[in-house]
């Protein structure tokens, strides 16, 4: 089957597989797509800037504009760097 073609969820099983620490389950996607979101919306701030809004409320970064692209794009590829990821999650007060 195409990559184009699989669900969200099959892609973070494939995500599970090749990245170390990233655990199965449903509840782990619904965690994993609300911190990929967050991940997003730090992509789309400049890099100047040290904190940004998110639904309404305003953090400021743990990881910079460029390290949360790559985050992005390893994610779109079925990887990850965990420790960046856990930083953040953290940060949304989600434990991974």
């Amino acid at each position: 089957m195409e990559k184009s073609k699989y669900s969200d969820f099959d892609n973070y099983t494939l995500l599970c597989d090749k990245s170390k620490g990233f655990k199965l389950g449903y509840e782990n996607f619904l965690k994993f797509k609300e911190v990929k979101k967050f991940i997003n919306q730090i992509s789309n701030t400049s890099n100047s800037s040290d904190s940004f809004t998110y639904e309404n409320e305003i953090y400021t970064k743990k990881i910079t504009t460029s390290e949360s692209q790559n985050m992005l794009t390893s994610i779109f590829n079925n990887r990850c760097n965990f420790k960046n990821y856990r930083k953040v999650a953290h940060q949304l007060g989600i434990r991974v």
